[in-house]
This record gives C-alpha cells, structure tokens and sequence, in this order.
C-alpha cells in the first residue's frame, strides 16, 4: 500500500497493523512480528501502531505485543487501540502500556 499510494495527489499516512493475524485461530496468509514492523517504521509516512485489539495480550504483558508498542512509542509514534467494554484495573493497565487512543 505505501508503494501503490505514492506519487498521488495527496499525501497518504499508515498506521501499522498490530495484530497479523487478528487471533491465534486466525489465518491471515501472514504473520507481521515486532521485527517485522521496525522495517515500516523508517518509512516517512507511517504514523505509528495501528489497532491494538489484543488487549487480552496488552494486560497479560505478551512479550511480542509490548515489544510492538515500545518500538513505535520509542520513536515518538502514535499507538491506537481498540478495547471494547474493557474498564477498571485492566483499562488501567492498557492505557499505561502507552496505547493513546481507542477508537470504540
């Protein structure tokens, strides 16, 4: 997408994908790890960590996931996430692992 979107009369901005795939019984054709997602970082028009919705991951303290979320918060990327009903200590807990905004 960032190959298709440049030379446009617009300027095109990404978040990158968090969870490929969205579940463990999931079968996305492709699985983007945390080193997988540094190389899209260096690329001007990635903003950040798109959708974190693993908040299951996100408030277990998954290794792969937080390791997601410090790499774009360490480059002063934004991280967006989406938690739906998630409330209390284990809201708690997401917001402090640097997730920025949810967009439910």
């Amino acid at each position: 997408m960032l190959e298709s979107s440049e030379g446009l009369p617009l300027t095109v901005y990404f978040v990158i994908p968090s969870c490929v795939p969205a579940t463990g019984f999931d079968e996305s054709g492709a699985v983007l790890s945390a080193d997988d997602i540094e190389e899209f970082y260096s690329e001007g028009r990635v903003l950040g960590l798109g959708e974190v919705m693993n908040y299951v991951g996100v408030v277990a303290g998954d290794d792969e996931l937080e390791k997601k979320i410090k790499s774009a918060l360490s480059r002063g990327l934004v991280v967006n996430g989406h938690a739906p009903l998630l409330s209390g200590k284990p809201l708690d807990k997401y917001i402090s692992a640097g997730i920025g905004d949810d967009h439910e």
